[in-house]
């Protein structure tokens, strides 16, 4: 009896321990948190007519999470209410992407989509390109000297330079800058059988009747460095140099200067100049600049052999000029070596061109007091 009595009491003791665990546990998970996971739905039963009556409507089906700990049951919470992050295990549990994420993540650097970087890449180019320099006095390069003519009288041809560069008035030397291909097209170009040093250019009127000069004596770093006024300023002495020398052909090495030399040559013509087009109608009614041939002026001389001076342009020899490559000038110079060759042979037909009158008293009494008259 007293055994029967200590196993029932034991039994008992038994289950109250065991009420007491699964009541500890239920309180221990209610107080645990368990990522909620979607549970297989419950089976529908069979949508037939017959199953269908008044007193059991078919209900729509519902979905259940269950708890990882199997022991209880929740109806599926909405995602709108979830504040934990959702993993990327399923993309409709995603939350939506916010509109405006610079707001919140503005302390973190974020990529740049295509279109910022092309503009980022732009600018960066833009803030490389070298910008064009302004005007500058000449006090900006008082300390630089100017550069000597090489000049003779009546030679076939005399080159004639905006102004001297840094680079050559540092050396003292025509188109010293490693970079300008003046040397290179004068020797290609047929005028000297080597290419020469530009310290070696005083040897060019005596050597190869080939002169240098420029219109405005002053030096700087850049042609844009000198106003349009200056270089107009200049183009009568120039045309007082010409008068005086007499050369047969001086060609123009740059189109900004006989830019500036034809709209003084137009005030002094003794025939009646071209029309002048408007402003912004010049490319459209004059076509683009020819470089191949003279222009069609010619400075009269009444002493000496040579009776008159023609005009040629080539583009500048200058580095920086990219819209004639080497190539290119050579060609024109070489072009300009036949034109030098017809005009010594009085083959070269001038008739139409425009007549300049310069007249040059001082240049008149140099020539005489050495015998070129």
């Amino acid at each position: 009896m007293m055994k029967e009595e200590c196993i029932e009491s034991q039994a008992e003791t038994e289950e109250h321990n065991a009420k007491a665990q699964s009541n500890l546990r239920s309180l221990l998970t209610s107080y645990s948190y368990r990522t909620p996971t979607l549970a297989t739905p419950p089976s529908l039963p069979r949508r037939s007519p017959r199953n269908l009556s008044n007193d059991s409507p078919l209900k729509p089906s519902t979905f259940y999470v269950k708890a990882e700990t199997e022991s209880f049951t929740l109806p599926l919470t909405p995602t709108s209410n979830v504040k934990t992050r959702v993993g990327r295990t399923g993309s409709s549990l995603l939350p939506k992407k916010r509109k405006r994420e610079s707001e919140e993540d503005d302390c973190l650097p974020l990529p740049l989509s295509p279109p910022d970087r092309a503009q980022t890449s732009s600018l960066s180019g833009k803030a490389m390109k070298k910008q064009k320099r302004g005007y500058a006095p000449p006090e900006t390069y008082a300390h630089l000297k100017g550069l000597p003519d090489h000049l003779a009288y009546e030679l076939d041809i005399i080159f004639c330079g905006i102004n001297p560069g840094y680079k050559s008035a540092e050396s003292g030397a025509h188109y010293a800058h490693p970079a300008n291909h003046f040397w290179r097209c004068l020797h290609q170009g047929g005028f000297t059988p080597t290419r020469l040093p530009p310290l070696d250019g005083y040897l060019l009127p005596e050597t190869y009747n080939v002169g240098l000069t420029n219109i405005v004596e002053r030096p700087s770093a850049e042609a844009g460095e000198l106003s349009r006024a200056e270089i107009e300023a200049s183009v009568q002495a120039l045309m007082d140099k010409l008068t005086q020398y007499r050369p047969r052909v001086v060609c123009f090495v740059g189109k900004l200067i006989w830019d500036a030399v034809v709209r003084v040559l137009n005030k002094q013509v003794a025939d009646k100049p071209p029309p002048v087009p408007k402003k912004g109608e010049g490319a459209k009614a004059l076509g683009p600049f020819v470089y191949d041939r003279l222009q069609p002026y010619k400075l009269v001389h009444t002493t000496g052999l040579v009776n008159e001076t023609l005009f040629f342009v080539v583009p500048s020899t200058s580095g920086r000029v990219v819209s004639h490559q080497l190539a290119d000038k050579v060609m024109l110079f070489s072009k300009l070596k036949s034109i030098v060759e017809e005009v010594k042979t009085n083959t070269y037909d001038t008739s139409g061109f425009l007549t300049v009158n310069v007249s040059s008293p001082g240049s008149q009494q140099v020539a005489t007091l050495l015998g070129m008259t």
